[in-house]
Parts: structure tokens; C-alpha cells; sequence
């Protein structure tokens, strides 16, 4: 038995070398994997071809006079509500909507302003819209909108601050008001079953503060 061993080992290793070699490494016939690519820098077209702000890189935002003006364009814009009366101004115009706070009486103070209230330790004054809007509230104001006029603060009581909407320059319609002359509002627009006025936020604080700049001068 110990003889029949022996002779088949030798058997197994007088066999064909190249047998041995293709049970040692087989052959595949998939190529060698090809080495990892690195990936291309990102190019940045912003920084070589600036383009105007746009929430969609297709629509420019515009103020609400130039978008008008050019009858193109779009605007960003507050809607609030005086009276029955819906008006939009200029999104960016309006540094805060905020509710009624204790408004200050002065002595001898005109008519449309209601008296002055304290904002983070100033005081500033608040305006009845009745003279530059045409419209009266329909009690005591529920809020106040805060605008700015070169370096001059200034609030416009409102009944209600309704919400954002997008204004297209090319759908506005010429505002209905022959008295229009401090140019005030700019124009109206159908928004479901309401009607907007459109308002210019600069001539709007300029119409508020009229009595003061005549007294300055």
C-alpha cells in the first residue's frame, strides 16, 4: 500500500508544468481595471458673467416704479388692507411690519399724524393713511408699517398686513385717480376678485412727512 502511495505522488508531480500554472492563476477575460479619474474642477459662471438678483435665473426683480415704468420685469411687494382697500408697496421699502404699540399724542400735532411711538429706544412717528391713501381705517390701526425716507423714520397705520406677492410690471393698469399728483399710487392690478393699488413707497413717506419739509425749509 505504502508503495502505491509513493508511486501515484510521483505521478502528480511529473505533471505538465503549464497544467500547474493555469490551477495556480486562473485567466480572466475582463480587462484590468482602469485607475480612478479625478473629477473636474467646478467652474463658476456667476463670477466671469454677473447677472441681475432673480429667483429663477430667468425674471428680474425690479422696484415696483421701474417694473411699471418698463412694463417688464417683476417686483417683490407687502400687501396690507385699509379700510375695504387693498394696496401693495415696494417688499424691500418696509423695514418692519408690527402690531399697534402705544402710540404718544403731541401738542398741536397735524391732523394725519397720530402721534409718535417708541421703536428699540426712538421715537418715531406714526401717520394716518386717509390723507395720502384716500382711505380712513375702519377703527384704531392693528398695525403699523415702518418705512424709511433717506434719514427719516416713519410709520403708516393699517388695518391688516396681508402677505407677500409677486407684482408683474407688464399687467399693471393705469390707477383710475385724476388727483394724483404727488404720484403716490402707480397704478392697479387684478388680483382674484380683489382690486390692488399699487403704492410707491417713496412718495408715500415723502406725502407723510410733506408738513414737516415745508416747515423746515
Amino acid at each position: 500500500m505504502a508503495k502505491k502511495k509513493q508511486t501515484e505522488k510521483s505521478r502528480a508531480s511529473r505533471r505538465p508544468p503549464q497544467q500547474r500554472k493555469a490551477k495556480a492563476e486562473p485567466v480572466s477575460d475582463s480587462p484590468p481595471p482602469s485607475p480612478p479619474i479625478a473629477p473636474a474642477p467646478a467652474v463658476s459662471f456667476a463670477a466671469a458673467f454677473p447677472t441681475p438678483e432673480t429667483d429663477d435665473g430667468a425674471t428680474v426683480r425690479l422696484k415696483l416704479r421701474d417694473a411699471i415704468a418698463a412694463r417688464s420685469g417683476e417686483s417683490d411687494t407687502l400687501v396690507f388692507r385699509v379700510g375695504d382697500e387693498r394696496f401693495a408697496i415696494d417688499l424691500a421699502a418696509v423695514e418692519e411690519a408690527i402690531e399697534l404699540p402705544s402710540v404718544h399724542h403731541l401738542p398741536e400735532m397735524p391732523e394725519h399724524l397720530l402721534g409718535v411711538f417708541e421703536l428699540r429706544g426712538r421715537l418715531v412717528p406714526i401717520y394716518s393713511p386717509q390723507r395720502v391713501l384716500g382711505v380712513a381705517l375702519v377703527q384704531e390701526a392693528a398695525a403699523v408699517l415702518v418705512l424709511r425716507s433717506q434719514e427719516k423714520r416713519l410709520g403708516l397705520a393699517v388695518d391688516d398686513v396681508d402677505d407677500v406677492l409677486i407684482i408683474e410690471g407688464a399687467a399693471v393698469r393705469r390707477a383710475p385717480i385724476p388727483d394724483n399728483e404727488d404720484n403716490v399710487l402707480l397704478g392697479v392690478i387684478r388680483r382674484g376678485a380683489d382690486l390692488l393699488a399699487l403704492v410707491d413707497a417713496e412718495s408715500l413717506a415723502l406725502a407723510c412727512l410733506a408738513d414737516q419739509l415745508t416747515e423746515a425749509v
